[in-house]
């Protein structure tokens, strides 16, 4: 070790005051650059690890962690740079240091990375932690009390529990004279995350529930909504872990007002609709259903309004005619027949998108580490798309109906093409769809109808009469290889399943494969793609073009060329 360090290590040793870990970390690293001792390496790992970050069941974690191209999770630093030498060093430290900063650093590494655990070890790293948080107002010491607390319960030691908690309350008292809109952390870690209760006395808790509701009221009256929430879900679940249901329901309203009366003189219509929504999600959440039925009519009332304020984004795609007609003289080439169960090859693979999904996260990461909110046409709120992390399957149907479309164009051109070249009619579709034996006789009048709207442009019909009969015959086919096409009813009787349902159906899933049933569940039933299954049976069909039309006759043209051959026996 050089001299400097050993200076340096001798003057924080002997510091009482409270030290902030980065500065304690810049200290060393001042001074320890070129020393690859030993010692100088322990040091500047130990306080490279930050504390109390995510939900790890460690308290000190890497500071860096991401992964890279290959998948493969990068940390630094990372607990394999941590052996039982360093341990031995850091244990060693923590009986020489009186720096209660560095005592606690030391003793809590070493009870992190050790896989045996020392209960005078424990008991050190808590009275440190203490010691660090009895003075001063830093409100980075809620998280060191924090730990303190659930570590002396994980050794059963009362005393230091009733040490700790009068302390936690103390510290919170001393934030929030400094800051009176403070949320506060006791409530939290003493009532709602210690279901037991053992250590923590009546009078204490109910002093936290009075608290609790007067923070409650003050930020009502504020209508300060974010706090509102943070500080009534958690009394509202206290609430109803002790039976008291009434009084949890009189806490959501609470708070779900405080939501609708923040909506009173905001201008921007989308903002509304979010606020709305929080409201109506605290009133669902504590079966407060009046309420609910009230804020869906002021969120129908709004939908106009967003819809009016939404803003056009147009994207443009660029495609050579060379290119264009070598595509199409690829797949329109040999007859009408050979044209159509070439068509059917116009397919997205489904780990394609992921892949694309992926390397646009690299490029903006921002847009997939926050939750977006998508609305309809009619302005309400259709669904909320997470983080990669959390949504991955949902950000995938995202992006293939964000493809779908852009590249509507391309099969519009390919039927185009194909009508050009063959002049083709309803006839021609029908006697191409109906060469597989899953379509019945009785739904050639219906579908030749819908591929006579379909050529004609009129696409809402066509749209309208052909889905029920994809449903029709998915469910055929899953009849077909003896699956099951009923589900009971609240009568007590028989209903036919959904079409999400026949297509998630592991029948279907091996048969045609698991790009085909992304691609159905994206264009008919799945909220997040299209949704047009459903968006049929609740007459939204205002938007309704010729991309929707295409996409639907190109999924009965790939149900024919997929079963064709296929008997009823």
């Amino acid at each position: 070790m050089e001299d400097g360090f050993i200076k340096i290590l001798s003057e924080l040793d002997s510091s009482a005051n409270f030290m902030d870990e980065s500065k304690i970390y810049s200290n060393i690293c001042d001074m320890t650059k070129d020393d690859d001792s030993f010692e100088a390496k322990s040091e500047r790992l130990a306080f490279t690890f930050i504390e109390g970050v995510g939900s790890s069941d460690k308290f000190y974690q890497p500071i860096i962690g991401y992964k890279n191209e290959n998948n493969e999770h990068y940390k630094y630093p990372s607990s394999a740079d941590i052996n039982k030498e360093i341990l031995s060093y850091w244990t060693k430290r923590s009986s020489e240091t009186k720096n209660n900063t560095m005592k606690a650093r030391y003793t809590g590494l070493v009870l992190d990375f050790s896989d045996k655990k020392c209960f005078k070890m424990a008991a050190t790293h808590i009275e440190s932690l203490i010691k660090i948080c009895e003075i001063g107002s830093e409100i980075d010491k809620v998280s060191k009390i924090t730990r303190a607390y659930k570590v002396s319960r994980s050794i059963r030691d009362c005393k230091l529990q009733a040490k700790i908690i009068g302390v936690a309350t103390q510290l919170e008292s001393r934030i929030f004279q400094n800051d009176i809109n403070y949320i506060g952390f006791c409530f939290k870690l003493l009532v709602i995350d210690n279901k037991r209760n053992n250590e923590v006395s009546d009078e204490k808790i109910q002093a936290l529930v009075a608290f609790q509701e007067k923070k409650l009221l003050r930020f009502h009256e504020m209508l300060d909504h974010r706090r509102c929430k943070l500080v009534g879900v958690e009394l509202a679940t206290y609430y109803r872990r002790c039976d008291k249901n009434d009084k949890a329901k009189e806490i959501a309203k609470t708070v779900g007002d405080c939501y609708e009366k923040s909506c009173h003189g905001e201008q921007h219509p989308m903002k509304i609709a979010t606020i709305l929504q929080y409201a109506y999600d605290i009133y669902k959440e504590f079966d407060l259903t009046d309420r609910c039925k009230e804020v869906s009519k002021k969120i129908l009332s709004n939908g106009h309004c967003v819809t009016e304020n939404m803003q056009t984004v147009s994207t443009r795609t660029e495609i050579s005619n060379d290119d264009m007609e070598d595509i199409l003289k690829t797949i329109t080439d040999g007859g009408i027949e050979s044209a159509l169960s070439n068509v059917t090859t116009f397919l997205p693979k489904k780990d394609e998108v992921k892949k694309q999904v992926k390397k646009l996260a690299q490029t903006t990461p921002m847009l997939y580490l926050v939750d977006r909110s998508f609305y309809s046409y009619g302005g309400r709120m259709e669904y909320k798309l997470g983080g990669l992390e959390n949504d991955m399957e949902n950000n995938i149907t995202h992006q293939l109906s964000t493809n779908m479309s852009i590249d509507s164009f391309l099969l519009r051109k390919i039927f185009e093409s194909m009508q050009s070249r063959y002049n083709f009619s309803a006839k021609t579709l029908c006697d191409f769809i109906f060469s597989s034996n899953l379509f019945k006789d009785y739904q050639k009048h219906i579908i030749n109808k819908g591929f006579d709207a379909f050529l004609n442009k009129d696409y809402i019909v066509a749209i309208h009469l052909l889905i029920p009969q994809i449903e029709t015959v998915i469910r055929e086919f899953i009849k077909l290889y003896k699956g099951d096409v009923l589900k009971s009813n609240r009568h007590d009787g028989f209903q036919l399943r959904t079409m999400d349902d026949l297509i998630r159906d592991d029948i279907f899933k091996q048969h045609f494969g698991i790009d085909i049933v992304f691609y159905f569940r994206t264009i008919l039933t799945d909220q997040v793609g299209w949704n047009l299954r459903n968006n049929v049976c609740h007459g939204i069909s205002e938007k309704f073009d010729n991309c929707h039309a295409d996409r639907i006759v190109h999924i009965f043209l790939i149900l024919s060329f997929k079963t064709k051959g296929l008997s009823n026996g």
